[in-house]
């Protein structure tokens, strides 16, 4: 494994974005700690709250401030980065489409990816975090960050008074990232009524519900990838970041292909007694995720008892999938490269879906690479990411575990756990 400023260099030099290579005047400053946070369309309320909560501390809050190439009004990106500027009165640096301010101690990165740069619609807020972060990678590298980590987030989230408690850094083995609990409140930021607003944060506490209920189910399986994969919720190891390329240039779902690559790399961990606040809002930013879901419940008026979600069942079966692996060792250690006759381990509904998965092509190349039953439960998990993850619980949903109301999907899930 290369040494970190190494590898932060060759993932610049390769795959970095043009932003990164735009800092060599930057003024020499220093700080402890970077958050990065990707703004489309925002109100400044949300750096209000930060310099209330953190007025001392010693960071550097990058937004990249962003539309596509359709968006013709820019008011509202506008508005917000003249507000930026205000409350962080003190220009220090100006280079293109890239600012920096302070305040005291508190200093903003405004980067400006609007008429002049959009971002491609496909790319999305993937590329805005990605941005972010890539500058990050540069000023660690130019000394001008301490700590070798940096925290995602969204304009939506309230960070709470312990947000930087940990050093990460400092572990040993060093995780790969750390994923922040998180709870959704009540906001009157909404244009909507106060029964509008009320309705759509009963809506995305239900989505939460479920989130929550699908990671519980990992847990309850023993999967290494029972973490929730939330963007306004991460903090990320740079050199771990650098290892797996940065962020997918993804208009969505950037945040769970980025911790499926790290969890490969290094230990995700999921830090309970650090708890994100979300704003629960509407919001048409990104075509998947809690916008789209919260819209879904809301158009079906669901709510617990009948918003239809995975079978706890499902995750009985992946528990009993993950405990078989040292059968599967023996099996492909003693039958070598003739791994077809799966169905003498596998209970029907497991080897109906090994086959959809191709399991006995991993057999088959894990017992040319694995000499040992670690390794061989270290290549299945590389395998089985969190990607292959959901493709099990999708067959299983449509093969014999179709879905259930979420209130009765949860306590049957407990009654499980408690068994």
């Amino acid at each position: 494994m290369m040494n970190t400023p190494a590898a932060l260099n060759q993932y610049l030099q390769r795959h970095g974005e043009p932003e990164s290579a735009l800092l060599h005047s930057l003024p020499s400053i220093s700080v402890d700690y970077c958050i990065a946070i990707p703004c489309r369309n925002e109100r400044s309320m949300f750096l209000h709250h930060f310099i209330q909560d953190f007025e001392q501390l010693n960071a550097l809050v990058i937004v990249v401030v962003n539309s596509p190439p359709s968006q013709l009004d820019q008011s509202e990106n506008n508005n917000f980065i003249t507000s930026c500027k205000k409350l962080f009165p003190q220009a220090l640096w100006k280079h293109q489409h890239l600012e920096l301010r302070a305040r005291g101690t508190l200093k903003l990165l405004i980067v400006e990816r609007l008429t002049n740069h959009p971002i491609p619609p496909e790319e999305g807020v993937g590329l805005a975090r990605k941005i972010a972060c890539d500058i990050a990678c540069q000023l660690y590298l130019q000394t001008k960050i301490k700590v070798p980590w940096v925290y995602s987030t969204d304009a939506d989230a309230r960070l709470p008074a312990n947000y930087f408690a940990e050093d990460y850094s400092q572990y040993s083995p060093r995780p790969s990232a750390v994923v922040f609990d998180f709870t959704h409140i009540a906001t009157n930021d909404n244009t909507g009524s106060p029964a509008q607003n009320q309705a759509c944060f009963e809506a995305t506490r239900l989505y939460e519900a479920s989130l929550k209920y699908f990671c519980k189910g990992l847990n309850f399986a023993g999967s290494p990838y029972a973490f929730y994969t939330l963007g306004s919720t991460l903090g990320i190891s740079l050199h771990h970041y650098a290892q797996v390329h940065g962020f997918p240039k993804r208009a969505g779902a950037e945040d769970f292909y980025l911790l499926n690559k790290l969890a490969k790399v290094g230990q995700v961990l999921t830090q309970y007694q650090i708890c994100v606040n979300i704003l629960a809002r509407e919001s048409r930013r990104v075509p998947f995720g809690t916008g789209p879901a919260v819209d879904k419940i809301l158009d079906h008026n669901y709510c617990a008892e009948n918003y239809p979600y995975y079978n706890a069942g499902i995750f009985v079966e992946l528990r009993l999938w993950l405990e078989l692996l040292p059968q599967l060792w023996q099996f492909v250690s003693t039958q070598h490269e003739d791994v077809q006759n799966l169905d003498k381990i596998l209970p029907k509904p497991l080897f109906a879906v090994s086959q959809q998965l191709k399991l006995p092509v991993f057999l088959q190349h894990a017992s040319q690479q694995c000499k040992n039953y670690e390794a061989f439960e270290r290549h299945f998990h590389q395998w089985f990411d969190a990607f292959k993850t959901l493709k099990f619980v999708h067959y299983l949903q449509s093969h014999g575990y179709p879905t259930q109301g979420l209130k009765q999907a949860t306590l049957q899930l407990d009654t499980n756990i408690k068994r």
